[in-house]
């Protein structure tokens, strides 16, 4: 399969192929942070060299390869020549990316309202609890807004929780887009008000 993927157009003399012509279709020597040549740095340092190389298909798709330089010596320990071998780890990688995507996803899932996407009760209270430690060590006060909607109940009622819903959403996006990044917005703050008397005494 690697055979059939080499572009045999770029090899300029087919007696003496480069590494770079063979593995990467390139027509001048790898480097930079895309193409770091583990060749130069194992001449460089006499040890074994790992890269990842990331390359771009015909049909636009990429492709991850780790290629490793490992030195050989002979008895006097001086450098007689370098073997690289290269592995095809894209479906790792994709793998990878897989798994992080999924981690981030239940992180914010873990910490934010499903409905709205504002912080929810536990990522408040962290920031709260935070915010208390922080005006308690520089002495500083600490602001906490509660907002109350009022007849709520009547909208969902007459026009059913999917309007509700909406009207919380459209709530959350005008609020939160006035906000200051360094300030945490949350609905249905009820349970606040036991950890508010907390908060006072360090006013």
């Amino acid at each position: 399969m690697f055979k059939r993927k080499i572009q045999i157009a770029r090899i300029l003399d087919e007696n003496s192929p480069k590494c770079y012509e063979i593995y990467h279709n390139r027509d001048i020597p790898c480097d930079g942070i895309d193409h770091p040549c583990p060749l130069q740095n194992t001449l460089d340092t006499h040890e074994e060299t790992t890269v990842l190389h990331k390359e771009v298909e015909v049909d636009g798709s990429a492709t991850y390869l780790e290629l490793v330089a490992t030195p050989i010596f002979d008895k006097d320990k001086n450098m007689l020549g370098i073997v690289e071998s290269t592995r095809d780890i894209t479906q790792h990688r994709y793998l990878l990316e897989q798994l992080e995507e999924k981690s981030e996803l239940l992180q914010y899932q873990a910490t934010h309202d499903n409905l709205t996407g504002l912080p929810n009760r536990a990522l408040f209270m962290d920031r709260l609890e935070e915010g208390i430690k922080e005006a308690k060590r520089n002495k500083k006060s600490l602001a906490l807004l509660f907002l109350d909607l009022d007849d709520f109940k009547i909208i969902n009622d007459t026009y059913g929780h999917k309007y509700g819903d909406k009207v919380l959403q459209g709530i959350a996006k005008g609020l939160s887009s006035q906000l200051r990044d360094r300030y945490t917005f949350a609905l249905r703050w009820r349970w606040v008000y036991t950890h508010y008397e907390r908060y006072k005494k360090y006013r």
